[in-house]
């Protein structure tokens, strides 16, 4: 799902002018290429972590504060996409009838693991705080003013973060809003299983 995310970024600032991940050969779904030695280390241990950020110049964006921001959505839209396309293969393998249950079973669960992880990864991404996307999409909206006071704090965006992360203060909000979606893409399954029986 990192890597999804991270080639998602690339291919927005490709198209929006900046060809630093592309010559970097960072476009591609490779995970070994995104992969970063702390946060994979962290996924490891606490179950969440992060790839190796795809590299932008905003110098090369047409338009930097307006494109970062959608460079920066291009990840967490990619991973609630990749939720709603196993969602409907989780309609399509519920609906086809089959003898042997244990098959249905093992499908569904990784149908789920995936849902739940792609709409976690999405959730957490929109956090706004530096370095996570949601700060690039609420820069993108402030005043320069305001703008250039937030960048000071964001070398410490990351401590911040860990804290958050570490005192379980967002455990309640992210579950809740991954609740949510996850509902939300049941009933796409429910809606495509009855379509199809």
């Amino acid at each position: 799902m990192h890597h999804i995310h991270e080639l998602s970024h690339g291919l927005a600032a490709l198209k929006l002018g900046d060809t630093t991940a592309r010559d970097q050969g960072r476009l591609t779904l490779n995970p070994i290429k995104h992969i970063d030695v702390v946060g994979f280390l962290m996924m490891v241990v606490f179950g969440f972590g992060w790839a190796k950020p795809v590299p932008v110049d905003m110098r090369n964006l047409r338009n930097p504060k307006r494109d970062m921001a959608i460079v920066a959505l291009a990840g967490p839209v990619s991973n609630l996409l990749l939720a709603v396309v196993f969602a409907i293969i989780g309609g399509v393998v519920l609906a086809i009838p089959v003898s042997n249950y244990t098959f249905h079973s093992i499908v569904i669960d990784v149908v789920f693991r995936i849902m739940s992880m792609s709409i976690g990864l999405a959730i957490f991404n929109m956090i706004p705080l530096p370095p996570l996307d949601g700060s690039k999409i609420l820069f993108s909206v402030l005043s320069d003013k305001a703008y250039a006071r937030l960048m000071v704090i964001e070398r410490y965006g990351s401590i911040i973060l860990m804290a958050l992360l570490f005192s379980n203060v967002l455990d309640g909000v992210l579950a809740t809003i991954n609740m949510w979606v996850l509902t939300v893409l049941m009933r796409l399954m429910r809606l495509i299983i009855a379509l199809l029986t």
